[in-house]
């Protein structure tokens, strides 16, 4: 019994593989968490890259100069071939998205999609210098995808909608327009949306989110910015 005592307190104070054991459980979770933090980081690093998607887009569109073919004498104007530049520019802002493509089988239109718009505001009573009240009106828009949902929300901002004044930082709505934007100046609207998907298992809240960026640009040079025709971009009435 003595004997079995002595082992057992012998055994207790010999700590010489402590260290190798908890270096056993501690690796494995830690290892969990860098790769947990890389997707993080990418989902991060991903909405920048959406938002310098539409920051470009948007400026390119902004700086359109006055053509002599608009409707209205000084505006400028763009065509199907001017709006297909632009989208395809996307590929070199936002190369990361080429890889997540390859790997999940799809084609990078299938994960981003880009809508492009212009609104105009009619402003009542007229003239008015205080509390006036802007309406805005949609006047064409381009969609990359052919429906007008992405991620199982409608994402299109379609002809005839009646657009919401909502606060600066709510969430994107196709019938909604930040509180800030609302003025006698016309508007280029930009927006961007991403579905992203981690690269590990550890993360499956990320799998599929829906990055989602907004950029409203007023043209710079002319007082609006007209869209020809075309089955690509649906002009209203």
């Amino acid at each position: 019994m003595k004997r079995s005592i002595r082992i057992a307190f012998s055994f207790a104070k010999n700590n010489s593989a402590v260290s190798s054991i908890e270096f056993a459980l501690i690796v494995p979770v830690c290892i969990l968490l860098l790769l947990a933090g890389i997707d993080l980081a990418r989902y991060i690093i991903f909405g920048s890259k959406c938002t310098a998607v539409a920051n470009s887009i948007g400026e390119m569109i902004a700086v359109t100069p006055s053509n002599s073919n608009a409707s209205t004498i000084g505006d400028g104007l763009i065509n199907s071939s001017d709006i297909q530049t632009y989208y395809k520019s996307a590929a070199f802002t936002f190369p990361e998205m080429l890889s997540q493509n390859t790997q999940g089988g799809q084609y990078w239109q299938q994960i981003l999609q880009i809508n492009i718009s212009s609104i105009s505001f009619s402003v009542s009573p007229n003239a008015c210098t205080t509390s006036c009240q802007y309406t805005p009106k949609l006047d064409w828009t381009f969609s990359s995808a052919a429906g007008t949902k992405f991620g199982g929300k409608d994402v299109i901002r379609q002809c005839g909608i009646n657009f919401n004044k909502v606060s600066d930082v709510a969430s994107y709505s196709s019938d909604s327009l930040p509180s800030s934007v609302f003025s006698t100046r016309s508007l280029i609207v930009v927006d961007v949306f991403y579905r992203f998907e981690p690269l590990f298992f550890l993360t499956p809240f990320l799998s599929g989110q829906i990055i989602e960026r907004s950029i409203y640009f007023p043209p710079r040079f002319v007082p609006s910015i007209e869209a020809s025709v075309d089955k690509s971009i649906f002009v209203c009435n």
